[in-house]
């Protein structure tokens, strides 16, 4: 049993520091634009560059429907360290 335990520690581990980012869905704000949220719940490893990135490819998928690119008109993001939420917030358009 102790060997059982003892092999499962290091996927314990592992699991505990890889963050998972998610998004929000798309939201019309008015006048063509969107808006975008993600979030990465913490994790030694998080960083806000998974959770930019994860916004602007959904934009960008959320555009290609229209044969059109993303423009992202403002990006704003948290700045903060280990066992943090990282967050990201993007106003996009279609262009």
């Amino acid at each position: 049993m102790k060997k059982l335990i003892l092999a499962m520690v290091p996927g314990i581990i592992m699991l505990s520091l890889n963050g998972c980012v998610s998004t929000s869905n798309v939201v019309p704000l008015g006048n063509g634009t969107y808006h975008i949220a993600a979030s990465d719940k913490g994790g030694v490893f998080s960083s806000d560059g998974k959770v930019v990135s994860a916004s602007i490819k959904k934009a960008e998928i959320f555009c290609k429907r229209e044969n059109k690119h993303a423009e992202i008109l403002k990006l704003d993001r948290s700045d903060e360290g280990p066992f943090k939420f990282e967050s990201s917030d993007i106003i996009f358009r279609c262009k």
